[in-house]
């Protein structure tokens, strides 16, 4: 058996022309992972801006939520302290019209009380006179 020598020149020759490609690829496939990472993060970095946003927007959709709610409670008590009010209010109004009422009778009353009060004051003044003249009736 004879033994072949094959010369690594041509080889040796292939190999030192494709790594220096190989390695050239491998560069710019650095840069562009590189670019793309930046690219990513850039896009991940607005993302999460956004999320903060959405999420501080929801907080705040919450809080007007719950003030609305109890703005519309306050609104229903209000509504109903009207009514009450209305229902007092007219109360006193009839209590009012029914005081005057009052008052007028009152008025009435102790002008008649005068009244008779003087009628009384002059019947009695008049027996008084009818008995100083002597002129007093005896009823049997």
């Amino acid at each position: 058996m004879q033994s072949q020598s094959v010369k690594p020149e041509g080889v040796d020759h292939g190999v030192c022309n494709i790594i220096p490609d190989y390695q050239n690829e491998i560069a710019k496939l650095k840069e562009a992972l590189a670019i793309k990472t930046a690219i990513y993060d850039l896009m991940e970095g607005k993302l999460a801006c956004q999320t903060r946003l959405a999420n501080q927007q929801c907080k705040y959709i919450d809080k007007l939520d719950k003030s609305q709610q109890l703005l519309v409670e306050q609104k229903q008590l209000l509504v109903s302290e009207r009514e009450l009010l209305l229902i007092q209010n007219t109360l006193f109004k009839e209590q009012l019209d029914l005081s005057q009422h009052l008052k007028q009778t009152l008025e009435k009353s102790q002008f008649i009380a005068e009244i008779l009060s003087s009628t009384l004051a002059e019947e009695r003044a008049s027996k008084r006179q009818r008995s100083e003249d002597g002129s007093h009736f005896v009823i049997q």
